[in-house]
């Protein structure tokens, strides 16, 4: 169903196989979240890099109005690329 503004207002939220994640039944709100995000990357040496990242995911009221409510969420990596 969409709305005026021609967006689809009950649609919902879908994983990275398309998968649906959160129907839009669920809830009347739009706003899903924000998720900011920082990374660093060295060059140690000649064959080896290091990076670490960040993100925080601060859910909106899409998902925390919703039947299940949903929750912040951090991730933290950090990758060691050896190239010879």
């Amino acid at each position: 169903m969409t709305g005026s503004g021609g967006t689809a207002i009950d649609d919902g939220v879908y994983g990275l196989g398309v998968n649906l994640l959160r129907t839009g039944h669920e809830s009347r709100e739009r706003y899903i979240g924000s998720q900011p995000s920082a990374s660093l990357r060295w060059h140690a040496a000649r064959h080896l890099d290091l990076s670490l990242a960040y993100a925080y995911f601060a859910a909106g009221p899409f998902l925390t109005h919703s039947a299940t409510p949903g929750r912040n969420v951090q991730y933290l990596s950090a990758v060691a690329d050896y190239k010879f």
